[in-house]
């Protein structure tokens, strides 16, 4: 089971689209595809600030390390950093726009969390 965080946008009343999950742990799609995964996530500053954080690791380990291996290491720590904290960077985003955090769901995936999600508050519409 996965984790995920559920955050509504309190501009939108609507149940469905406000709601937004978020996985907890490790992001492949920010580990691989980083500026882009930002935009994607509509993450500006942070799409900006990887690029030049790119640029820059790239020109000063070509410039500055002969060593393959050392390249690799740094190259490969830098992704593990990011895709650790990808979707953490993603919920405080959510939080300076206004984003509530509701709560915690676990889900097989995100569908299934969705569901369960969705069918509680269904279940908690019904009782009221």
């Amino acid at each position: 089971m996965r984790l995920y965080t559920v955050h509504i946008d309190p501009v939108d009343v609507s149940a469905d689209r406000g709601a937004m999950f978020i996985k907890e742990g490790f992001s492949w799609p920010a580990a691989l595809f980083r500026p882009l995964w930002a935009v994607y996530h509509k993450l500006w500053l942070t799409a900006l600030g990887l690029a030049v954080i790119e640029t820059g690791l790239g020109l000063g380990l070509a410039f500055w390390v002969e060593d393959a291996l050392l390249t690799a290491v740094v190259a490969l720590g830098y992704l593990a950093l990011l895709g650790a904290h990808a979707n953490d960077w993603h919920r405080l985003l959510l939080e300076r726009r206004g984003c509530r955090l509701v709560t915690v769901i676990a889900g097989r995936d995100r569908v299934a969390a969705e569901t369960r999600f969705f069918a509680a508050a269904a279940h908690q519409v019904a009782v009221r």
